[in-house]
């Protein structure tokens, strides 16, 4: 059996072991940190006679932390049991002329 086929197919092998590791993380550049973090357009929720539009502010990406909460999947629903209330992710307020 020839020697060179085996020792190159080793030598391979270990160059790609020992250059496989995890390259560290990259911040993107600062344009993109800032569109996602700029704050959302806010929501117009039309009253239901048309006469009035309420804006509302929301938060566009949750925190951690609220993510992170013990859920109770419910008949498909997503029950937060701190607040005994369903997982909004995306905060919707109503206003009070709205039904």
């Amino acid at each position: 059996m020839k020697k060179g086929p085996a020792i190159l197919f080793l030598a391979v092998c270990l160059i790609a072991v020992t250059s496989s590791g995890q390259m560290p993380y990259k911040m993107p550049p600062q344009e993109v940190v800032d569109i996602l973090d700029a704050p959302p357009f806010p929501r117009a929720l039309p009253s239901p006679s048309g006469d009035l539009m309420l804006l509302a502010d929301y938060q566009a990406m949750p925190r951690i932390a609220d993510l992170a909460q013990p859920l109770l999947r419910i008949a498909g629903l997503r029950i937060t049991p701190r607040t005994n209330s369903r997982q909004m992710l995306m905060f919707t307020p109503r206003c009070r002329l709205c039904p």
